[in-house]
C-alpha cells in the first residue's frame, strides 16, 4: 500500500472510531432518540399535496472553467422532481423524474430515474421492488445540491463507485434498533463497458446494465447515533458491498467477456457545533481484467471533507434569519489504475490527486449559491489541472 494510502486509512479509521466509541452508551441510553438513515422514504421530507400525494424537487444550475493553457468553459443545468403516492397503509409508490442538460459534449436527458413499490410491514423488515437508487454512499441515497457543500460531486464517487447509479431489482431493509438499519437488494448488474481505464464509472456507458440473466447482489449496513450534545445531527459510519457477474454478448479473440465486477465502500461523518466531518473509501475489483483494454484489475479512491458553518447568528435576522455560509476543504486521491493484469504497467496518469476548496451560501434554506476551486494533479507529475465551478442550487 502507498504510503499516502496507509496515512488516509489510518485518519478514517480514527474519524470512524469516534463514533463506535460511544455505541454502547447510546445503545444503554434510555429513551434515546435514534434515526438511522434509510433509502429515501415516502413523505419523510416531502411536501404534502393531498392527504396520500408528496412531491418535492430540486434544480442546480452549474459553470465550469478550466483554467489550463486550452481553456474550456461548460455549462450543465438538472431538474429533479420526486413523487410520493400512498396506496393503502402498508403500499405506497415512488418515483423520481430528471431532466438533465449539457452545453457541451453531451445532449440532454429526460428520464423516470426511480420508480418503486414499497411494501411497509415492520421495522425490522420492509420490502421494495422497482428502480431505487444504490446504496454505495450516503450521497447516492439522497444527494441534494441545498445539503450538499461543494459544487461538483466527489471525483471518488464518481470515478470508483458509480455516480447517480440506480438498479432494477427487488430487496429488504429496515431498522434493527440502536440505530443500526440494514438494506440488501439483488438487481441487475453492470457491464464490463461501464468501467473506462481513465475515468472508471465516470463515462457514458452506465446505463448499459446487465439483464436478470446474472443478477448482481449488493448491500448497506449503517450505525448512527449521538456522539455529543452539540453534535449536528447523528454521527455514523456505513459499509457498502457489490458483487456481479457481467453479460457481454460479444467476445474478445474467441473468448467470452462475461467477468465478475466486485465493489466495498466504507463512510464515515461526525460533527460538533458549526464543524462537520466526512470520509471515504472505496476499492474495487474486475476479474479477467486481461481481457479488456487498459482495465484495471483493481482500483481504490478516498477522500476527506471537513466544513465549518461561519455565518454569525447576529446576522440572522429578516429575510436572512435562516442564512448558512459553509466554508469546506476536500481532498481525494482516486487510481483507476490501482493493480493492472500481469504483465501490464498501470498508467501513472490515472492516478490522481485532487484538492477542492470553495463555500456554499443559503440565504434562505431552498437557494443555494456555491463556487468551488479545483486543483488536480496525477503521479506521472506531466499535467496538473486546475478549475473554477460556480453552481446555483435550489428546492423545495
Amino acid at each position: 500500500m502507498k504510503k499516502r494510502n496507509r496515512v488516509f486509512f489510518v485518519a478514517v479509521c480514527l474519524v470512524s472510531l469516534l463514533p463506535l466509541a460511544a455505541v454502547v452508551y447510546a445503545a444503554d441510553e434510555e429513551g434515546s432518540n435514534l434515526t438511522p438513515p434509510q433509502p429515501r422514504p415516502l413523505g419523510d421530507e416531502m411536501h404534502p399535496v393531498s392527504e396520500r400525494f408528496n412531491v418535492e424537487g430540486y434544480g442546480e444550475h452549474l459553470f465550469a472553467r478550466d483554467r489550463g493553457a486550452v481553456g474550456t468553459f461548460e455549462e450543465q443545468h438538472g431538474i429533479l422532481l420526486d413523487l410520493g403516492y400512498q396506496l393503502s397503509e402498508r403500499l405506497s409508490i415512488g418515483t423520481r423524474l430528471e431532466a438533465a442538460f449539457a452545453s457541451v459534449e453531451s445532449e440532454g436527458i429526460a428520464a423516470v430515474d426511480e420508480l418503486w413499490l414499497e411494501v411497509a410491514m415492520v421495522d425490522e423488515l420492509n420490502l421494495r421492488v422497482g428502480r431505487a437508487p444504490v446504496p454505495v454512499s450516503w450521497h447516492n441515497l439522497d444527494f441534494q445540491p441545498l445539503g450538499y457543500v461543494g459544487v461538483s460531486q466527489p471525483y471518488v464517487e464518481t470515478y470508483i463507485v458509480p455516480n447517480n447509479w440506480t438498479v432494477d431489482g427487488a430487496g429488504v431493509f429496515g431498522n434493527l434498533g440502536a440505530g443500526l438499519s440494514y438494506q440488501a437488494i439483488v438487481g441487475k448488474g453492470l457491464q464490463s463497458e461501464c468501467f473506462c481505464p481513465s475515468n472508471g464509472f465516470g463515462g457514458d456507458d452506465l446505463e448499459q446494465n446487465a439483464d436478470f440473466t446474472n443478477p448482481a447482489v449488493m448491500g448497506r449496513l449503517d450505525l448512527e447515533f449521538d456522539v455529543l450534545p452539540d453534535a449536528i445531527g447523528n454521527s455514523g459510519v456505513g459499509v457498502f458491498g457489490y458483487m456481479g457477474e457481467t453479460q457481454t454478448p460479444t467476445e474478445v479473440e474467441g473468448v467470452e467477456t462475461n467477468t465478475v465486477i466486485s465493489m466495498v465502500s466504507m463512510e464515515a461523518r461526525t460533527g460538533y457545533r458549526s464543524f462537520k466531518l466526512h470520509g471515504f473509501y472505496a476499492m474495487g475489483s474486475i476479474e479477467d481484467a486481461f481481457m479488456f483494454d487498459g482495465v484495471a484489475k483493481q482500483f481504490v479512491g478516498y477522500s476527506l471533507q471537513g466544513s465549518v458553518n461561519v455565518y454569525p447568528d447576529r446576522w440572522r435576522k429578516g429575510w436572512f434569519e435562516d442564512a448558512d455560509l459553509n466554508l469546506f476543504m476536500r481532498y481525494e486521491v482516486y487510481d483507476t489504475q490501482h493493480e493492472m493484469p500481469e504483465g501490464v504497467e498501470p498508467d501513472t496518469r490515472y492516478d490522481r490527486d485532487a484538492w477542492s476548496t470553495g463555500f456554499s451560501f443559503l440565504p434562505i434554506r431552498h437557494l443555494a449559491f456555491k463556487a468551488e476551486y479545483q486543483l488536480i494533479q496525477n503521479q506521472s507529475f506531466v499535467s496538473t489541472a486546475d478549475q473554477v465551478v460556480v453552481g446555483i442550487g435550489w428546492g423545495f
